[in-house]
This record gives structure tokens, C-alpha cells and sequence, in this order.
């Protein structure tokens, strides 16, 4: 996840790992049968706007078939796709952000905050239970119930205040999924209902004179200056780091607010739905999970706006660095996979104030498809360029940024680069799928991004066990992680854990989808883009091999020679690992989580613990 200086808490892109050596597939056993109703998916704008090829207008009327219920088998029932609602979500107010008694500062540059730890050791984050273990350290390590992003053992401030101080929304959110899938509801329940209120902290009225609380959410008010256009108190995103101590402090200077995080807080509030709704909570009891991933989603939709070519705008307007003119790629595919899960569960609510708005999240999915495909850029050179695919490479580009001439006219979207290994490829084909890339792209599209993922940010130790030797991997070397980032000497190679278990997702679904065929008892035919047995073959070794990896439980949010030399732990896209590996990250959990959170809404496998043996 690609983040500006202030907003850099280390995440772990986004990430997980079915990691189960048999593959039954992301898109799960059934068989979707859309129904007639979903007919007006294709004749949508968005979608009549691609000039979409036949292959590819099927695979969205799959999609939305899954997303409405309209299936063989595999999902739960709900409220039909026919059905007609009128009423509207209910708003949801909160005196607490709302009070004029906390100001909140305008963003600007990263201060320090630093705090020190007691003794720890953390486990190796090689199966559910640990990872869960290190979330419940976390959170009693915090002053009030968020579990704290990084444990630093040396008990020694860095002088960087996310490390020390940090708790980051998008690591929170991978703590919310491991909680929900190891089936701790009631604590899951607990640190949602804290972002819920709007502010981390004692209520105003508690004790004598408590201090102010840290306020989480983000959207215009008297005390910030009016910030965060265009939200507004019933459609808004929460900052992307909270401080653990719980108060307001006028050194901690981290308010900014990305799509990317938000996106991810709303996957995790969704699967809470979801597992709540299948131990027999009511959607009345839920309304408030309801209300909140709702507000998230309607503010990613209003930074959907025309100009973004239907991108969601990487945040809204800020005082620092402001994100508003730029579109990033990874925070697209982590709203699409949002916009699709609020979409379901909206679908199967029985409250019609609810699954009214099914539709609207839905489209706000096919928009970001319209703008992977069919968006207007320009490359640094001037040459244009349609969509978000680097034709050369067959990776999306990191993301563009809104540019005018010097009297603000002529304005256009300007690619960024280099890309990143998440947003380049393996997050894309976890959230899309491989099936709607080949849709897309051409066959075998999916499988050509993963051999440039492999070529470019592929990592390998030329003596094994030893993290001071890791470099790039050549095409005949066992593949064990991924760097962010192909800028960096070959000596000064990093292996994320984190964007390695998204590796080993991408890696999951494209088996899958290329080398896995189906009962014929149940109508399936023969996957439609086989591949070669060889390339089966790799794709295997790598899953292997990567899974091996993880095995051997990565705590640190970075390993590899790169944190030294010149390279400093920098990933190449504005944030920088903690140089030292001994600090255990909340991100590097991602590899036990059971299921692909950016593709669980196109799975009907229930939630399971992956097996991470070394062979």
C-alpha cells in the first residue's frame, strides 16, 4: 500500500494466503447462473462504455450474479434480486467528532511521539492462532483497545512516531479478519465499535478534566479548517493511523486519509457481517456494521467523480500533500473488492434501508473497471497511453496524477512509476480475478502479469536461511518472497512477508483458474485458457516455495540486505520498513489469514486456517 511520508505506517500491503497446497479455486465450486435482472449491469454506462468484448461482459454478469445471489449453490440466500425497496439508510449522528472542544490540526509533516514497550517475545507469525496472540498483545499493549501496529522489543524509541506510537486502520483491519476468522466476534465487535464513535479515548464527559480524545474519523467540521472535502458526517473515511495513547497530543501530526485503508476497513466490517449474520445476529442488531461500511462506501463514491475517468480519487482534500489529484492503482483494486462486498452484503440484508443501495455499490465497482480498461493517460514522455496496463510489462502502473498547464488549463492524468509489485499484479489478480483479466486483457493476460511480478520483483536467497543474502531470482531459482519495488541494486533486495502472502494468493487463483478442472457432475467445463504443463509446474514450485518461506514464521514487516546500505529500508514508494527486523509489524500476519480477503466476496469457501509446513 503506497502511502505519502505522513500517512507511512509501514502496512504490509495488502495481503493473505489460502495456503492449502490443493487449490479449489477463488471463484468457488458453483455454478453462477445471472439472471435476467442483472441484465441492467451491462446496460449501465460504466459497462456499455468499455466496448466490452463478449468473454468479458459474461464474466461481469458472473460477478454480479455472485454479488446478487443469483447462483446454483454455495451462497446464502437473501433478498431478491427483483425485489423493489424505497426506504433510505437511516443517518447516524456523532456529537463526539461533531464537538467543537477537540481541534483537529491541519495535515502536515510527521513529528515524533515515541513511547517505550515491556518485554516481549512474539510468536512466529506462521498459523492463525499465533498471529491472533501477537493481536491480543497489541491490544493490551494500547492504552484503550486498538491492537498497536508494531512491537518494538528493544523497548527503545525509533524517533519515528508510527512505529512507535502507531496504529495503523489498514493493520487494524487485518487484525479485525484474523479475529473474525479465528472466531473472536466479540473482540472484533469491540475495536469496530471504537471506530464506529468516531474518536479513540475516555468520552468527553468522563472523570475531571480528562483529555481530549483522538478523533478517528475525517470529514469537514469547524475544528479542522473545514478539511476533507467533498465527505460530509454521513460519508466519510477514517484516518489512516490513530496514536495508541489514546488522546489528543499536538505533537502527533498523522492525519492523513486514503482510500486503500478504508477500503480495507470496510472488507473487514463486511466479513464481520457476514460471520455474525451465520451465528444468528439479526441485520437490526447489525445496523450499525451496516451503517458504518455504508458511510465508507458512499465516501469512496464521492471521490468517484467524473474527471477521476471513474477511479476513486486516492483520498479527499488535504491541507499537506494534498491526495485529491491523484489515482493510485492499489487503492482502485482495494475499492473494487469493497465496493463488491458491501454490495452482497447489502444485497442480503433484510432490511430494505439497506439492500436498496445494493446496486449503487455494484456500479461503483464497474466504474473502476471502465477505468482500469479504457482510461485516458499519458506517460512522463507525453505518449499516450489507454488504461492502466503498461502494454510492455503487462503490470498496471502505479498510478497518475491530474496535471494542467500554468494557467490551469489542459489538464490530464500523468502515470506514475516505477509500479509496485501489489498494485502491479498480485493484489490485481486477487481482487479482479484471473478470469476478468483474460476478459480484459486477452488470454492469458493474468498469467503474463504474474511472469513480470516473478522477473521483476522475485527474491531468492543464494544461501539459504540467511536473510543477508537475498537477491533476485532468476527463472530457474526456488522463489521465496517479493520486494516491493525493481529500482533498488540487486544487493540491496528486500522480501516483504506481507506482499508475499499476496504473492501466494495470486499465485492460488491462478492455478485455479488455468490448471483446474471441475466435476463434470456439475456442468463445469475445462478451464478456458489452459496453460502449459510446465508452466502448471512453476506456478506449483513458487506456491511451494513461497509458502516455505512463511513457514518459517516472518515477524518483521521487511528482511533482507536492503535495510542497510544505501537503501535504508525504503520501498521505494515513500514509506521505509523499520531498519530493525527484530520490530514484529501487524502487516506480516497477512500470510495466515485463511481466505484472499480482496476475493472473498467471489468465494463460497467458508473461512479457514491455511497449513504453513515446511517440506
Amino acid at each position: 500500500m503506497k502511502f505519502t511520508p505522513i500517512v507511512a505506517f509501514l502496512l504490509a500491503a495488502p495481503l493473505m494466503a489460502q495456503n492449502q497446497m490443493t487449490v479449489t479455486g477463488s471463484d468457488g465450486p458453483g455454478v453462477y447462473v445471472p439472471l435476467a435482472s442483472n441484465a441492467s449491469v451491462l446496460n449501465s454506462p460504466e459497462i456499455k462504455d468499455m466496448n466490452a468484448p463478449a468473454q468479458m461482459q459474461a464474466v461481469i454478469l458472473e460477478q454480479s450474479a455472485i454479488i446478487h445471489n443469483d447462483t446454483v449453490h454455495g451462497l446464502p440466500s437473501g433478498v431478491g434480486a427483483a425485489q423493489t425497496f424505497t426506504q433510505t439508510i437511516p443517518p447516524v449522528s456523532n456529537p463526539a467528532v461533531n464537538s467543537t472542544t477537540t481541534p483537529i490540526p491541519a495535515t502536515s509533516p510527521a513529528t515524533s511521539a515515541a513511547s517505550g514497550t515491556a518485554s516481549y517475545t512474539p510468536p512466529p507469525f506462521n498459523t492463525l492462532a499465533n498471529s491472533v496472540s501477537f493481536i491480543q498483545h497489541q491490544i493490551a499493549d494500547s492504552t484503550d483497545g486498538l491492537p498497536q501496529t508494531y512491537y518494538n522489543p528493544s523497548g527503545v524509541p525509533t524517533g519515528n512516531p508510527v512505529i512507535d506510537n502507531g496504529i495503523g486502520t489498514y493493520d487494524t483491519s487485518l487484525s479485525l479478519i484474523a479475529l473474525i476468522q479465528s472466531g473472536n466476534l466479540s473482540q472484533a465487535q469491540k475495536i469496530l465499535d471504537i471506530y464506529n464513535s468516531g474518536v479513540y479515548g475516555p468520552p468527553p464527559n468522563s472523570g475531571v478534566l480528562p483529555p481530549a480524545a483522538e478523533v478517528l474519523s475525517a470529514y469537514p467540521a469547524g475544528n479542522n479548517g473545514e478539511a476533507f472535502a467533498p465527505f460530509n458526517s454521513n460519508a466519510y473515511y477514517y484516518f489512516d493511523i490513530a496514536d495508541t495513547n489514546a488522546k489528543y497530543e499536538s505533537s502527533w501530526q498523522q492525519y492523513g486519509s486514503h482510500t486503500g485503508p478504508n477500503a480495507w476497513l470496510a472488507l473487514a466490517i463486511c466479513q464481520y457481517i457476514q460471520a455474525e449474520r451465520k451465528a444468528g445476529m439479526s441485520d437490526t442488531a447489525l445496523t450499525p456494521y451496516l451503517t458504518m461500511v455504508s458511510r465508507i462506501g458512499n465516501a469512496m463514491i464521492l471521490l468517484q467523480d467524473g474527471q477521476a475517468q471513474g477511479a476513486v480519487r486516492y483520498g479527499p482534500h488535504q491541507t499537506y500533500e494534498d491526495p485529491f489529484n491523484t489515482v493510485n492503482s492499489e487503492n482502485n483494486v482495494d475499492a473494487y473488492s469493497a465496493f463488491n462486498s458491501i454490495a452482497q452484503v447489502m444485497q442480503q440484508s433484510t432490511l430494505t434501508s439497506f439492500s436498496s443501495t445494493a446496486s449503487s455499490y455494484s456500479t461503483a465497482s464497474g466504474k473502476i473497471i471502465n477505468w482500469l480498461k479504457n482510461g485516458t493517460f499519458y506517460k512522463a514522455s507525453g505518449q499516450k497511453q489507454i488504461g492502466m496496463r503498461d502494454p510492455t510489462t503487462g503490470l498496471l502502473d502505479v498510478g497518475a496524477t491530474f496535471q494542467t498547464d500554468q494557467n490551469g488549463q489542459n489538464g490530464k492524468w500523468v502515470l506514475q512509476s516505477p509500479p509496485a509489485e501489489d498494485s502491479g499484479g498480485s493484489w490485481t489478480i486477487s481482487a479482479l480475478g484471473p478470469k476478468l483479466i483474460d476478459s480484459m486483457w486477452g488470454k492469458g493476460a493474468a498469467l503474463e502479469m504474474w511472469e513480470s511480478i516473478r522477473s521483476q520483483f522475485g527474491r531468492t536467497e543464494s544461501q539459504s536461511g540467511n536473510p543477508a543474502t537475498i537477491e533476485p531470482a532468476g527463472p530457474t531459482d526456488p522463489l521465496i518472497g517479493v520486494d516491493y519495488s525493481n529500482i533498488y541494486s540487486a544487493d540491496q533486495s528486500l522480501i516483504s512477508p506481507e506482499w508475499t502472502g499476496g504473492a501466494i494468493n495470486a499465485v492460488k487463483q491462478l492455478l485455479s483458474y488455468y490448471t483446474t478442472y471441475t466435476s463434470p457432475a456439475h456442468g463445469h467445463a475445462p478451464p478456458p485458457n489452459g496453460i502449459s504443463a510446465s508452466a502448471s509446474a512453476s506456478l506449483s514450485a513458487d506456491l511451494q516455495s513461497m509458502q516455505n518461506f512463511l513457514a518459517q514464521g516472518q515477524d518483521a514487516y521487511a528482511i533482507g540486505p536492503g535495510l542497510s546500505g544505501s537503501r535504508q529500508g525504503n520501498t521505494g514508494f515513500d514509506w521505509q520498513a523499520p531498519l530493525n527486523s527484530s520490530v514484529a509489524a501487524m502487516a506480516s500476519i497477512y500470510g495466515t489469514l485463511g481466505v484472499d480477503p480482496l476475493a472473498a466476496w467471489r468465494s463460497t469457501a467458508a473461512p479457514s486456517a491455511p497449513s504453513l509446513s515446511v517440506r
